[in-house]
């Protein structure tokens, strides 16, 4: 296929609800949606959610880079996934721009896989032969009754596992009630997002010692100076598996860790470790390290990173669920591109009605 032209449009997207962490507070969803096009009329779609905090981008920045960036891939010819990933780490670089890189390599992706181009075995490896379990993700602005309505939802809605954002250990007292209000059947996973030290976070590990704790993901500061040593420490005095998310967006992070031995997981998520190609990359390097591997979506993403998610579900075998996949799509007040059922020419459409509503900028490239 031959690019011909790249369509970029910038959503403000609001939430039915607000959603904080530690890191973040979000009350719509900042979306660049890509749109590229080929000489035989085929469309793909992208998608970049960029978090300053994750991998250092911002959609500010990454708008005014797409044009330009456009400009190189127009008119190249692309026919195989490994074309995609060549092309696009000479151009922007996987390692350099997860997010930026990720939003096209999905784009052009789609765009193959319309055409019948791609294998999704070659990608992900074969198709999955377990059924998938399903993961709850709860913000850190519920307590109390409100925590115990998503407790009461997990518990409903069949959830295998809930992931509690925390921002200290004075957040004890969450994970015990929601230890209690879950039940001992469902896994409880922690976040922190970086916002503890090592007093509070292996504080927070103690007083909950006997709440099950399945794992707690970026529990320090990435700023510490003795940021791996108190990884190793912090494991070692609690027992709790350490997640890496933030801290592991590139190949370059993975080896990092994997040298200093502080995390034994990895959570891989498409919006951040450079798109489909990224993220399979991600996963097979993780597994042949030897950590545990874990998946998500970034809050706030539309259909065309969620299907790209649900993809890799499909086919990681060794995934048992990529956390947030249903709740983003019940987070979203409407969706300005949706996902097309039972039409072979695209994946994607736009609904007008909300792109007029929710767009606040677009350019094309061609």
């Amino acid at each position: 296929m031959r690019i011909t032209e790249c369509e970029f449009v910038r959503l403000n997207i609001p939430f039915r609800v607000a959603f904080q962490h530690a890191a973040a507070s979000r009350s719509h969803s900042d979306a660049i949606i890509i749109r590229v096009m080929t000489d035989d009329g085929v469309e793909g779609f992208g998608e970049i959610q960029a978090r300053p905090y994750v991998t250092g981008e911002d959609n500010d920045t990454i708008w005014d880079k797409l044009v330009p960036l456009a400009g190189q891939i127009i008119g190249q010819s692309l026919t195989t996934p490994a074309a995609v990933y060549q092309c696009l780490d000479s151009l922007v670089g996987y390692t350099k721009a997860p997010a930026l890189a990720g939003g096209f390599d999905i784009a052009l992706l789609d765009a193959l896989d319309v055409e019948g181009r791609i294998d999704c075995q070659e990608i992900f490896g074969p198709r999955r032969a377990s059924e998938h379990m399903k993961c709850l993700t709860i913000g850190e602005n519920y307590a109390g009754e409100r925590l115990k309505k998503q407790a009461h939802l997990a518990r409903v809605g069949g959830y295998a596992v809930v992931k509690l954002k925390v921002a200290g250990s004075e957040d004890s007292a969450r994970v015990r009630d929601l230890r209690d209000w879950v039940g001992s059947g469902i896994a409880i996973r922690l976040d922190v997002n970086g916002a503890m030290n090592f007093s509070a976070a292996s504080a927070l590990l103690e007083t909950c010692k006997d709440c099950k704790i399945e794992s707690i993901e970026e529990p320090l500061d990435r700023a510490s100076p003795q940021l791996a040593a108190e990884l190793l420490q912090l494991h070692e005095i609690s027992g709790v598996p350490l997640v890496a998310d933030e801290s592991v967006c590139t190949l370059a992070d993975l080896e990092s860790w994997a040298r200093s031995g502080g995390y034994q997981a990895i959570n891989v998520r498409i919006g951040k470790c450079g798109g489909i190609s990224g993220a399979a990359a991600m996963l097979k390097a993780a597994k042949a390290a030897g950590f545990d591997v874990v998946a998500g979506t970034m809050v706030g993403e539309t259909s065309v990173l969620l299907k790209a998610s649900q993809k890799m579900l499909e086919y990681w075998n060794d995934l048992d669920y990529v956390e947030g996949i249903d709740q983003s799509r019940q987070l979203l007040i409407a969706e300005p591109v949706v996902a097309t059922k039972g039409q072979n020419d695209k994946h994607f459409e736009w609904i007008a009605k909300y792109v007029n509503e929710f767009c606040i900028s677009r350019q094309i490239a061609n």
